[in-house]
């Protein structure tokens, strides 16, 4: 047997794949292994953020600050890009769908070419592209799509 089953539900064959072609997940179990019990075997696991030829994760229920400001973790995807403000948008993930929020960036944050209105938190799911001012592409990657709220869900915030 060389199949195995990725974090996402996806089943990947070793012999042809190193990675999981649904989600992109390296880190896939050991052939022959059985998740534990108490783990769900595709439930959510992160949103994996693609910025600029660097990745990393957004757990559950975590949110992350996208910009230049040095109190943000991820600001070095950012230094260089002079159109993207210190305190530039929010990314939330939560229940597998995620959202995102302009806190009133100089230059915009938009979903599909539409400008975001400054805080007011708007859902992203799968297939939408995020963007930050002009120029700087985000790629998400869901590990499910099955918990994408519907687009017409907004939900005003207080930056504060």
């Amino acid at each position: 047997m060389n199949t195995v089953t990725c974090d996402c539900g996806t089943e990947v064959d070793l012999l042809i794949n190193s990675q999981c072609p649904n989600c992109g997940n390296f880190d896939l179990p050991p052939e022959g292994s059985q998740p534990v019990a108490d783990t769900p075997a595709a439930g959510p696991r992160g949103l994996v953020v693609t910025v600029r030829g660097g990745r990393f994760t957004v757990g559950e229920d975590e949110t992350v600050g996208l910009g230049r400001s040095a109190d943000y973790p991820h600001a070095g995807y950012f230094a260089d890009c002079d159109n993207v403000s210190r305190v530039h948008a929010v990314l939330r993930y939560s229940g597998g769908a995620a959202f995102v929020t302009d806190t009133g960036s100089a230059n915009g944050t938009y979903i599909d070419d539409e400008r975001l209105i400054a805080n007011v938190e708007r859902p992203i799911i799968h297939g939408q592209r995020l963007r930050l001012a002009a120029d700087v592409t985000i790629q998400l990657e869901f590990p499910s799509t099955r918990s994408n709220p519907p687009r017409d869900a907004y939900t005003r915030i207080d930056p504060r």
